[in-house]
């Protein structure tokens, strides 16, 4: 039996896909994507870069962002970042206020 992926002799695309020899017959090994990409044609040795952030339906919304949160598409992957007015991680955002100062203290404004 030829295993292609040990050897080498196969044609996936090792940045978007991950080589996996089938077992089954004497030759041939599959190109699934890994996480964070797509194929655009079953037959393909690559995929595509999937695009958390702005996905084509609601089939591939991936992220987990907060409401208040902005996501930001990378090459297999994506990121969270809070947006101006609140603090977190990304996935879980809350609201830091905001503060009135009067001439001896202050008050916390929640919005």
């Amino acid at each position: 039996m030829l295993d292609e992926c040990t050897t080498k002799a196969h044609q996936c695309d090792t940045d978007t896909t991950t080589c996996v020899d089938n077992t089954d017959d004497i030759f041939g090994y599959t190109c699934p994507c890994r996480d964070g990409f797509l194929k655009v044609n079953e037959n393909d040795k690559t995929c595509h870069d999937m695009n958390e952030c702005n996905p084509p339906d609601a089939d591939h919304n991936n992220h987990n962002c907060d409401t208040h949160a902005t996501c930001t598409n990378n090459f297999g992957s994506f990121e969270c970042e809070c947006n101006d007015g609140w603090k977190g991680d990304g996935e879980t955002c809350k609201n830091i206020g905001a503060y009135i100062f009067l001439n001896r203290g202050f008050i916390r404004v929640h919005h």
